[in-house]
């Protein structure tokens, strides 16, 4: 198929009016009317605008975070806290570290920011929570919602979560 681009003047008897036409393909027109010009340069600066980047993007400092290791200990019940996720909850839940718990009960935590994960927790005090891991039927059991708080501090942290379970 050949386009060809041209452009001619045509009359509107009936009206007396007259007005150019731009043929851009076989069979499409396109009069000059000032508000399809006007329509076309907003749609281009909007288009030029939006490719370019100019709208405002939320840039966030990652946060510094602080190595944490520990260990579960289940003081009461029967609960093994192999495999359990372990989680540790800022005040910001965006920035909650977790971990998983070894078969000897040993964990270290990373905190996930957008993309990235980083090791250990921001400072600060965190509640701490376990969950199990899913059973065979696809469900997991209730989390353990440990009493202890613990304070990450500007260094290199060690934990003993205690888990008393059936009280």
């Amino acid at each position: 198929m050949r386009c060809s681009m041209g452009q001619e003047t045509v009359r509107n008897a009936a009206a007396g009016e007259r007005f150019h036409v731009r043929r851009i393909a076989a069979g499409t027109e396109m009069s000059d009317t000032p508000f399809r010009f006007a329509a076309l340069v907003v749609c281009t600066v909007l288009l030029v605008l939006g490719a370019s980047g100019c709208h405002r993007r939320v840039v966030r400092p990652i946060p510094k975070t602080y190595p944490v290791t520990g260990k579960v200990v289940v003081t009461q019940g029967q609960f093994s806290a192999a495999d359990c996720m372990i989680q540790f909850e800022p005040e910001n839940p965006e920035l909650m570290a977790q971990g998983i718990v070894a078969k000897d009960g040993t964990f270290s935590l990373n905190t996930i920011f957008h993309e990235d994960r980083l090791p250990g927790a921001t400072e600060g005090p965190h509640a701490v929570r376990i969950i199990p891991p899913l059973t065979r039927g696809g469900a997991n059991t209730t989390p353990v919602v440990t009493q202890a708080s613990f304070k990450v501090e500007p260094k290199e942290n060690f934990f003993t979560v205690k888990v008393t379970v059936g009280r």
